[in-house]
């Protein structure tokens, strides 16, 4: 899957955090964080939690994750 360079309204922006929480806090952070992020650019923004590190990278490489906290 190919995404753009540049997002334009109505494009979709997938984003994963790193595991290193509570996953129901993850949840509850990132959920707030997309909506806020989508608000923001126009673009909707959908939360995956993703489980492992291994995991978050793997989606980032193969381009099904757009963006990702990989620390803080």
């Amino acid at each position: 899957m190919t995404r753009p360079a540049t997002a334009a309204p109505g494009d979709r922006c997938v984003s994963g955090p790193l595991p290193d929480q509570d996953p129901e806090k993850l949840n509850r952070l990132y959920g707030l964080v997309a909506t806020y992020l989508g608000s923001a650019l126009d673009v909707e923004v959908e939360f995956v939690p993703v489980t492992e590190y291994s995991a978050v990278v793997s989606l980032f490489r193969a381009g099904d994750l757009d963006l990702v906290w990989l620390a803080g």
